[in-house]
């Protein structure tokens, strides 16, 4: 075994929430760009490639935050296509974080859901726990 350089990162060689595609063959994830979220792949096999990082439609304009770690707690359905992540809005003024469960279709790199979530259960910790408002 051997390590092998990778060279200078570029600027879309970024993955956090590692999620394997079955049908692509490839690692995807969700990651926060400049003004947009934006879906990212890379193939582990042989020369390691990065796809082109997708844009996904549909996203709310106020969201501005990834939950769980920069979305590292998500999951992929792989039969569906659907990736599951939380997402929504940071207020710096009140410190309150409103998180959607958002579903993304990977195929159309698409939002086409979020219900929000609610918190519960601990005061004076507005986004500690959350649960489906429903």
């Amino acid at each position: 075994m051997a390590v092998v350089a990778e060279g200078p990162a570029g600027a879309n060689d970024t993955l956090l929430s590692l999620h394997w595609d079955p049908r692509a063959q490839r690692l995807i994830g969700v990651v926060a760009a400049t003004t947009t979220l934006q879906l990212h792949s890379l193939d582990p096999s042989g020369g390691g490639a990065w796809g082109a990082p997708r844009a996904l439609s549909g996203v709310p304009a106020n969201w501005n935050a990834l939950g769980g770690n920069a979305a590292t707690a998500s999951a992929f359905d792989a039969p569906s296509r659907r990736l599951f992540l939380l997402a929504g809005h940071d207020d710096p003024a009140s410190g309150d974080v409103a998180f959607d469960l958002a579903t993304i279709d990977v195929d159309s790199a698409s939002v086409v859901m979020h219900p929000p979530l609610a918190p519960v259960g601990m005061p004076g910790c507005n986004s500690c726990l959350e649960a489906l408002a429903v």
